[in-house]
Formats: C-alpha cells, structure tokens, sequence
C-alpha cells in the first residue's frame, strides 16, 4: 500500500507480501494474499502509527500497486 493522493506517486507503507516465499512465484500461477495489518507492519511515514494509517485511508490517500509482466511484450 502506497501513501499519496490521486495522481501522485507515494511510498510504499504496507507491503502485502513482505518476503514472497520463493515457491509462491510460480509463474502463471495466482498468489492469494491474507493478511492483518497491525501498527508494526507499517513503514514510512505510518511505522508503527496505525491511527495515521486509517486517517489515510478515511481520507482517500492510499493506493495500491498490482505488479505483474503479464502485459509485457516478449
């Protein structure tokens, strides 16, 4: 989860997968992620802040990104 309003890029403050176990990354395959957010998982401007993380959110100021090389040419 990136912080910043719409139409700027912000940092990274949550990261769903936090370290990929390497057999997850199989390629053509779906990774699904179940996760609890809790004040220690968040970095940037929100470590350890979990009320300035859902003042964030409140406020329409998280986003988050979908990395994938599925639309990549070859």
């Amino acid at each position: 989860i990136h912080v910043g309003p719409a139409g700027t890029n912000g940092p990274v403050v949550f990261d769903f997968l936090g370290v990929l176990n390497p057999t997850l990354d199989v390629p053509g395959t779906a990774v699904l992620v179940d996760r609890v957010i809790t004040a220690a998982d968040l970095t940037g401007p929100f470590a350890n802040n979990f009320a300035a993380f859902l003042n964030a959110a409140f406020a329409g100021n998280l986003y988050f990104n979908i990395h994938t090389n599925s639309l990549q040419n070859p």
